[in-house]
């Protein structure tokens, strides 16, 4: 044997013998050779598992609706890459939008069968590291796949990488660790919701419809050669249904709103003397809104990607009652009535009624998309 024969057999006799493969080599390799999706081949691959027939015959299967994998799996992270072509091949810039580069730790938080799992983008079960997040996690529903970074996070603004690192190494986290470096989760995307995909929940089209009446009117009454009257009314109408629906707000965040308003306006203008007018005016309006939405749970509002729950508004209204008596006397004076006197009295009456019931379920609130702390 030559040298290169004696290398490689010394290697095999010696069990040291390995070649390095790329995982996205291998999960081609399999997707091709199966014909098997290659995302369902990696996902397949992800997670805790034996290099066992058993275990290889699951992966390569073309049954696509078998939900044999374990509770815990994550799916494959969807990292971002350099570009290597010309970037005017990205066509339109209306159609991107830049987000900020969080410094965290890539992970997946996964609620299946009424346990929770946190995985790391390699593949580390991460739970017991953070168990803020796991406890508020519980109660998201079966199901639900998360996708973000985990930030050391205070006072609504993120903390650095080196207090995170404090955490990454530790297993079992102190109280006096877990109150100096709270942590979040940057959500980008919710994978899963009850094994449903989330874009055909969100689809959906909502009417939302306005109804306005309005009249209005006037009366001039001349009384005798010296009094006149003007009477003036005044009434308006308009109801909307599905407010604060659209976008990304969904359609349980609804409600009602209506306004009424009444205005009654009367004028009486009397002549005193070829240099003397005198006039009365007397207001009356009434006025009443009524907003009204399901608010019996709490509302939800997820940073940049949904706001769902119950409505932030409950049974609220504002009625007010406002008139107004004016008496106001002009002459002019002196010579050549070269000057106008003004004078008179005003009196008002304002009263107001009102009920707001904002938020009385509470909101939870996910900064950047999901904030979970104790």
């Amino acid at each position: 044997m030559d040298y290169s024969q004696r290398l490689v057999y010394n290697k095999l006799i010696s069990g040291s013998f390995r070649v390095g493969v790329s995982r996205l080599l291998v999960t081609r390799a399999l997707s091709q050779i199966n014909d098997v999706p290659t995302d369902i081949i990696a996902q397949r691959l992800m997670g805790d598992w034996q290099p066992t027939a058993e275990f290889y015959e699951k992966v390569v299967s073309a049954e696509m609706d078998a939900d044999d994998k374990p509770i815990a799996r994550p799916f494959p992270f969807h990292l971002a890459h350099q570009i290597d072509f010309d970037l005017q091949d990205l066509g339109d810039i209306s159609g991107w939008q830049a987000e900020w580069k969080w410094d965290g730790i890539r992970a997946q938080v996964i609620k299946r069968e009424d346990q929770v799992f946190m995985w790391s983008r390699g593949e580390d079960l991460i739970t017991e590291r953070f168990p803020e997040i796991a406890d508020a996690a519980v109660f998201l529903p079966n199901g639900t796949v998360l996708d973000g970074e985990i930030l050391p996070w205070r006072e609504d603004s993120v903390l650095p990488f080196t207090e995170l690192q404090r955490r990454i190494g530790r297993k079992n986290v102190s109280a006096k660790l877990l109150a100096e470096v709270p942590v979040i989760v940057q959500v980008y995307e919710l994978i899963r919701i009850k094994k449903t995909k989330i874009s055909a929940e969100l689809r959906q089209d909502i009417n939302v419809p306005t109804n306005g009446f309005s009249i209005s009117s006037r009366f001039d009454f001349v009384l005798n050669k010296n009094n006149t009257l003007s009477a003036r009314y005044g009434f308006t109408r308009n109801k909307s249904d599905n407010q604060g629906v659209s976008d990304f707000s969904l359609p349980s965040r609804g409600f009602q709103n209506a306004t009424t308003s009444q205005d009654i306006r009367l004028t009486e203008t009397m002549v005193i003397n070829p240099k003397t007018v005198n006039e009365t005016r007397f207001g009356y309006t009434v006025s009443r809104r009524n907003t009204e939405g399901d608010n019996s749970i709490p509302s939800i509002n997820v940073a940049g990607a949904f706001m769902g729950g119950g409505s932030s508004i409950g049974l609220n209204f504002s009625n007010s009652d406002r008139w107004e008596l004016q008496n106001n006397t002009t002459t002019v004076l002196g010579k050549n009535n070269k000057h106008a006197v003004k004078f008179g009295v005003r009196i008002r009456s304002v009263s107001i009624e009102d009920r707001s019931e904002a938020n009385f379920s509470g909101m939870f609130t996910f900064a950047g998309a999901l904030q979970i702390s104790n």
